[in-house]
Order: structure tokens, then sequence, then C-alpha cells
């Protein structure tokens, strides 16, 4: 849905808004005038105010509707978040009124009447309410509209004053005197009260508050595109119906500039299709191919069965392509052909899944066939702990298990365990450790190994 077809509907829905409540405000007010009834009269005062901050909202997405300029480029939808505020501050106002008459009436209390017609406006105004409440939520989630979604608790609220002013005349009828006054004294708090929820909403609006889930939504969506390897930073605002996404991510140096164009497309694509039409701003820092191509190299060797480990790797970058030189250690117990194979199948796999690299040497050394001696020094690294525990949060994962650092001359390797529901298919979770590992080995410094388990979130 279009920003002008949202705003010409809300405005519509407004507009009906408007007529329903003076109706409802004229039948009220006859019969707080002929009843006497002070209880009465703040239903009417409510209905009144119903009035004037539909009025207002009718006003505040008016102007949100105007196109953005030179001196507002985010557009005007702040209008309909200050037409909020308008409406706490207007609330609080007549609430405090409205309780004052309440606590002079409970003082010196004055006869009141009840006839039927009197108690069918006010049961009637309080099924209106509940149906205009029910609307103008449901409008206001379906086009994003911050004064219909305050308007639609106002509304709602009409359902308590009504029935709380026809109890307290009623009262008053069968001898109760003080509690016409104690109605109005409740009404009045019940506004004010109200007022606070209003003024709170529409004021966090004003400031750029949204919900984190919308920022991690964002930056979700963004990780999910090929050849962004690292966000940044993620900003999210929203200006009445629209939303705002500012963000900031690392590609691949080795990008083409048509290529990074074709990259930051499919991430403004991804995170409106998340957002639902958000407009969104991204900013592209390149990274330099060869940190990139480090780090996929230690998560290849990782997952090769056949090659025990990875290390002195060179990376010359010559012109858009990589060549790497590394020592690659195998079984000591291998042949020389078929230590040969081994290297020779893990340069084709680099080649073929590492970009930019073009040539690869390997020097084939023997791995140590018995256990290596190594230490636990998870105790001395709390930063990367931190660091690792950090980067799993901020995945798709649904918590962490343990984390355990071992010092194996000359390498410090990583033993991380992450956890994903028990039914996530296990190609998803296959993806998911792989780019754990790729993020660890590429963003945490000091690293030369990482090993990441997934196990199911109900694990102990």
């Amino acid at each position: 849905m279009t920003g002008e077809v949202r705003s010409g509907a809300a405005t519509r829905t407004a507009v009906v808004t408007v007529a329903i409540a003076l109706v409802l405000f004229l039948g009220k007010l006859a019969a707080a005038w002929t009843s006497g009834s002070v209880g009465l009269l703040s239903t009417a005062v409510d209905s009144g105010l119903d009035l004037g901050m539909s009025l207002v909202v009718l006003a505040g997405i008016r102007l949100a509707q105007i196109p953005a300029d030179p001196e507002h480029p985010y557009g005007h939808g702040k209008f309909e978040s200050v037409a909020g505020l308008v409406e706490a501050g207007v609330l609080a106002a007549v609430g405090i009124l409205v309780g004052t008459v309440g606590v002079l009436r409970v003082l010196d209390p004055d006869p009141v009447t009840l006839d039927a017609w009197m108690v069918g406006v006010l049961l009637v105004s309080a099924l209106v309410g509940a149906e205009r409440g029910y609307t103008l939520h449901k409008e206001g989630q379906r086009h994003g509209s911050a004064a219909l979604s305050v308007d639609a608790w106002h509304y709602a609220t009409d359902v308590v004053t009504s029935l709380v002013g026809l109890l307290g005349a009623w009262l008053a009828t069968q001898g109760w005197a003080w509690a016409d006054g104690g109605a109005a004294i409740f009404i009045g708090g019940f506004l004010a009260a109200g007022s606070l929820h209003v003024g709170w909403r529409a004021a966090g609006d004003l400031v750029d508050r949204v919900p984190p889930t919308l920022t991690e939504r964002a930056a979700a969506a963004i990780r999910s595109v090929a050849r962004v390897e690292n966000v940044d930073q993620v900003r999210v605002r929203g200006a009445g119906p629209d939303t705002f996404v500012d963000a900031t991510v690392d590609i691949p140096r080795s990008l083409g500039l048509e290529q990074a164009h074709e990259v930051m497309d499919q991430v403004e694509a991804r995170v409106e299709e998340e957002l639902g039409g958000a407009d969104v701003t991204v900013h592209a820092e390149p990274v330099a191919a060869r940190e990139t191509a480090i780090a996929e190299l230690k998560v290849l060797a990782a997952r090769d069965p056949d090659v025990v480990g990875i290390h002195e790797i060179l990376v010359d970058e010559i012109g858009d392509e990589l060549y790497v030189d590394c020592h690659v250690e195998v079984a000591e117990d291998v042949t020389l052909r078929e230590g040969h194979e081994i290297a020779h199948r893990f340069e084709a796999r680099a080649k073929r899944e590492v970009e930019a690299v073009a040539g690869m040497r390997t020097h084939i050394e023997p791995a140590p066939h018995d256990p290596r001696e190594g230490q636990d020094v998870t105790d001395e690294h709390d930063d990367l702990v931190a660091a690792i525990g950090k980067a799993i949060e901020q995945g798709p994962f649904t918590g962490r298990g343990s984390i355990a650092l071992k010092r194996v001359p000359p390498n410090l390797e990583a033993v991380v365990a992450a956890r994903l529901p028990g039914e996530t298919e296990l190609e998803q979770a296959h993806r998911a450790a792989h780019e754990l590992e790729h993020e660890l080995l590429g963003e945490i410094g000091g690293l030369d190994r990482v090993v990441v388990h997934i196990e199911p979130e109900e694990s102990p």
C-alpha cells in the first residue's frame, strides 16, 4: 500500500470519527443538562473531548500528508505525533477539571433525575465507543498511523466513562447522593491517567524511539544478503506512517561499481520486504578482500576432514585477484601422493568458493599423530569470550552454550556452542555455523581456528 493510499484511507477514517463524536457529544450533553448529573456531564465532556481530539487528529493526518521538501527531507509525518502530544495535554487538563467538579459535588450534592432515554444514550455511547476504539486501532495498525492509534485508545475509554457516569447517576437517584460526584472524580482521574499513556507514546515517536526488535529485524535482513561481509550500523526512525532505515555495511573491495550497486539494491529490497515498505538508505564500506579470504580459508580448512590445520597464510592482491601461499597440515601417516591430492582438492575448493582467489600454492606438512599438547586459556581471555557471546546474540541463534579457548602452540583456538530451535533444518543450521565461524575469524583478532557446534535449544 502506497503512502498516498494509506494517508487517504486514514483521512476518511478520521472524518467518519469526527461525525460520530459530534452526535455522541450532543446526545450526552442533552442527557447531562436534563438530569443535572455531574457524572453524566463528565461523560459529555469526555465525548466533547473526543470530538475536539478527532479534529486535532484529522489536522495532524492532513499535515502529515504534505510531501517532503528541502527543509523537511523526511516528510511531515511527525505532525501525527504532535497531534498525539496535544491530545495528551488536553486530556490532562480536562481530567483535572472534571475531578475538581466531582469533589465539589461530593461536598455539596444536588438532586439527580434519570430517565430511560438518558440511559439509552449512555448505553449507545458505550457501544459506539467500543466499535470506534476497535476500528481506529485496526486502521491505525493497518495504515501505520500513530494519530489514529492514539485516538483509538481515547474512544475505548469512552466505554468506561459512559458506564461509570451512568452508574453514578443511578446510585444518586437511589439515595447515594455522593455517588454522582464520585463518578466524576473517577472519570477525571481516568482521563488524567490516560494522558500519561498517550503522552508517553507521542513523545517517544517525536524522539525517534523504536522497538529494539525493529532494528534487529532490519539488521538480520541485511546480513542475509550475499556479499555483505558485516553490518556496521543500522538506525531506524519513524515519522507518522513512514519508516526510515539508514545502514552502513561492509562489502568486498574487489567488487566493481555495478556489482556493488546490485548488492545495495538487494539490501534495500530485503529490508523493505521485512519492514513493509521502509525508505532505506545504504552506505557501503569496502573491506580488503585479503582479510575476507584469510577468514574463509580458515573456515574451509576447519571443515575439511583431511586437512588437520592451516597456517602461514600469505595473500598477495594483484589487481582484482588474490594469490595465496599457505602451509597445509595433513596426517603424518599419509603418502606423498595422498598428501598432494588432499592439498590439490583444498586448493581447488578454495579457488571455487573463496571469492577473488585466482591462484594458490600450498606447502604440505605432516601434523603430529599424537594428541596435541594444549592449555585451556578461557579464563585468561574474558574479552574474547564476551566478543564471541555478543556475536552469538546478534546472530540467528536462540542461545549460547559453552565457549572454550585453547592455546595449542602456535595457535589460539575457540570451540563454541550455539543453539537453534530443534526443528531447524540441518542445512540452515550448517549455514549458520559457517557464517558464525567466518565472522569470528574475520572480526575477532587473535583467533586462528574456530569450531562451532550447533545444538538444539532444549539441550541441557
